[in-house]
């Protein structure tokens, strides 16, 4: 009976074994290829996008940046700029007019607005209809840039 026990576990061990030698065999690969290169971490896709941006907007002399995006806090880190308040407005205000005001204040500023549109799907036409800029005779408008990258203006009609 002890014998039957020992070569059943023998079997299920193996299986499981054989099961997996592949994928064990590739992550050993893997890892042997990442230390030979010297490269154990490889950046991110997004990253790298961030990086050309963030040097695109320094060629472009851009110094007073408004990131519009849903991860502002993180972009303003990566690229040096300051950060405008400790939440993103775009998901903590509720109201279309509080957010226009913000924007029309940072405008004034001198501030640039600029759209990373690759983390974020927004569009302007979302404020267009509000009854400030209606009545004003004025709206929103993206205006692209390099890099996917894009300048939101305020413009009258």
């Amino acid at each position: 009976r002890k014998t039957i026990i020992l070569w059943a576990s023998v079997l299920f061990i193996g299986g499981i074994a054989a099961n997996f030698s592949s994928t064990i065999v590739e992550k050993v690969n893997l890892s042997v290829s990442k230390l030979k290169s010297g490269k154990l971490i490889e950046p991110d896709p997004v990253e790298k996008q961030i990086d050309l941006q963030g040097e695109y907007l320094k060629s472009i002399g851009a110094l007073k940046i408004f990131v519009i995006t849903d991860i502002d806090s993180y972009i303003n880190y990566r690229l040096g700029y300051k950060q405008t308040g400790y939440f993103s407005p775009f998901y903590a205000n509720f109201s279309t007019s509080q957010i226009i005001s913000l924007l029309e204040e940072r405008i004034a500023k001198v501030y640039r607005l600029i759209v990373f549109p690759s983390y974020y799907k927004f569009s302007p036409d979302y404020f267009n209809g509000n009854s400030i800029l209606l009545a004003k005779r004025e709206r929103f408008m993206l205006e692209p840039l390099k890099e996917n990258l894009f300048e939101m203006k305020l413009v009258h009609y």
